[in-house]
């Protein structure tokens, strides 16, 4: 008989941590990768300024564009009314706002819009928020899309969606809403406005 102290080779080689793994079979289907490039907003500005050289900077239709989308990025940023002076002097710290004379004009037109009935209650801070997210959805085709409306609040069942428009008022403007509003429609939402 073996002392309790001595062990045998065989016990003595056997490793606690060692793993017997089990073989499993994987089946994987491979699909035909369809990859597209996208430019982030701000890389695309920058590079339309750089295409469009110094004239372009003096038109004002451009300039006003240029304003637009300053305040569209603006907007993103913004979840309450209270949240304008702290992203207004972000952007100006920053150096988006590239006219220093056009930080208070800004900051005076933001306070207005968001004072305004409607948009008052929409940036109040009660409205559960969704800003620039995804929505997935399928062509006739079968191919995926993604749609990002601007922002989409939800409160006790109701569904607004919001697409921040500067400028010229367009019919396509309001065709993009409302093909939101369907979208939130067919995801289950029944009180939908937009």
């Amino acid at each position: 008989p073996q002392d309790k102290n001595e062990t045998s080779d065989s016990e003595e080689l056997k490793n606690p941590l060692e793993i017997h793994p089990l073989v499993e079979e994987q089946q994987f289907k491979l699909y035909d990768r369809h990859v597209a490039f996208r430019q982030s907003h701000n890389a695309a500005l920058y590079n339309a300024a750089l295409a469009e050289g110094d004239d372009a900077f003096s038109n004002v239709r451009d300039a006003a564009r240029r304003e637009g989308e300053l305040l569209h990025r603006m907007m993103e940023h913004i979840e309450r009314r209270e949240d304008v002076d702290g992203v207004v002097d972000k952007f100006s710290r920053e150096g988006q706002i590239l006219d220093p004379d056009m930080v208070e004009p800004l900051r005076q037109r933001l306070h207005h819009a968001l004072h305004l009935p409607t948009l008052a209650a929409w940036f109040d801070g009660s409205w559960q928020l969704y800003r620039e997210s995804s929505i997935l959805q399928r062509d006739r085709d079968g191919h995926l899309i993604c749609r990002r409306p601007d922002r989409v609040m939800v409160r006790n069942g109701t569904v607004v969606v919001v697409d921040y428009k500067f400028g010229e008022q367009r019919p396509e403007h309001a065709l993009q809403v409302s093909s939101y509003c369907r979208l939130m429609r067919e995801m289950g939402y029944q009180d939908v406005q937009g």
